[in-house]
């Protein structure tokens, strides 16, 4: 199993995003509404992808 220090500074990243996304206000002509559901997405991919480089 390697290490996966981008991988993991990435989801921190994009958790960091996702909160602040969240907290900033909501008329924003629904990007704000999509821009969560594709960091939700580059999670997912993200955490999968270290998933496979464990061999999960």
């Amino acid at each position: 199993m390697a290490a996966q220090p981008h991988m993991t500074a990435a989801l921190d990243a994009l958790r960091t995003a996702r909160s602040e996304l969240q907290a900033a206000l909501a008329n924003n002509g629904g990007h704000r509404v999509k821009a969560i559901a594709l960091i939700d997405q580059a999670i997912e991919e993200t955490n999968a992808g270290i998933a496979a480089s464990r061999g999960d």
